[in-house]
């Protein structure tokens, strides 16, 4: 598990990020093992003022999270897509490179249009800059591209996805239309002749104009937000069960 400084209704807390669990195998049948190393780490999390466990399970660990680690479901995270060059997907749709390539450049044209700068009103959100300068050490802290300036700032990262080469827009810092377009545009800029596919996934309370949203039937991966509450004191199940609450994306977790 690991800590991060957050604010919920403007109170310092620390959420941990469940990121591994390790049962050496010919110890996984039994089930009491899982149970006994889930409830001693959340005692240590309790017994160090933590206010509450997130995680975001795969295929794999979804049954563990919700049956032993007693987390609910908050939500499911939205995946955005800009196509590039379709034929980095799949290598038999190289033909559709042109057509891709000018539907891509024409939403990365009309997103010159986004100008709303309304921050959204996310009541449990990451402590900044202390966040940016524990989050992007993780892996291989180079293949982190920071983009800065007087405005905003963004983060996106190329890596493997489902065997796929995508790049991924992890974090953008004030979250507006304008802002995430304009990162968008930015990262596409700097790294298109390396990577034909651009990806966002997170919770956005606006509809981009740089990128489209994948329907839940064909996204390549379900993104589960699951969480429980360790300290209801600091933490009402009405705010932490409303995805709208919270400020959400690739780099809350450590996926890449």
């Amino acid at each position: 598990m690991v800590p991060f400084a957050y604010k919920a209704n403007d109170l310092d807390i620390y959420v941990v990020v469940g990121t591994d669990l390790f049962i050496i195998e010919e110890h996984r049948t039994d089930v009491g093992n899982i149970i006994q190393l889930l409830n001693a780490s959340v005692k240590h999390a309790k017994e160090n003022g933590i206010t509450a466990c997130i995680g975001f399970p795969n295929d794999n660990s979804n049954n563990v999270s919700r049956a032993f680690l007693k987390e609910k479901r908050i939500g499911l995270l939205d995946t955005y897509i800009l196509p590039y060059k379709i034929g980095d997907y799949k290598a038999s749709m190289k033909l559709l490179n042109p057509f891709s390539i000018l539907f891509s450049n024409c939403l990365l044209g009309l997103s010159h249009l986004s100008s709303s700068n309304n921050i959204a009103d996310t009541i449990i959100r990451k402590v900044r800059p202390q966040f940016e300068q524990t989050r992007f050490k993780w892996f291989n802290p180079t293949d982190y591209h920071l983009y800065q300036n007087n405005e905003m700032q963004c983060v996106w990262k190329i890596s493997a996805f489902e065997g796929v080469k995508a790049c991924f827009l992890m974090d953008v810092y004030p979250l507006t239309a304008r802002n995430f377009d304009k990162a968008v545009r930015k990262m596409v800029s700097d790294v298109k002749k390396e990577c034909g596919l651009f990806l966002y996934v997170g919770h956005l309370h606006f509809t981009p104009l740089s990128m489209v949203k994948i329907p839940r039937r064909f996204e390549p991966k379900a993104f589960r937000f699951d969480c429980r509450i360790l300290d209801k004191e600091k933490l009402s199940k009405v705010d932490v069960f409303n995805i709208d609450n919270w400020e959400v994306d690739l780099s809350s977790y450590d996926l890449l």
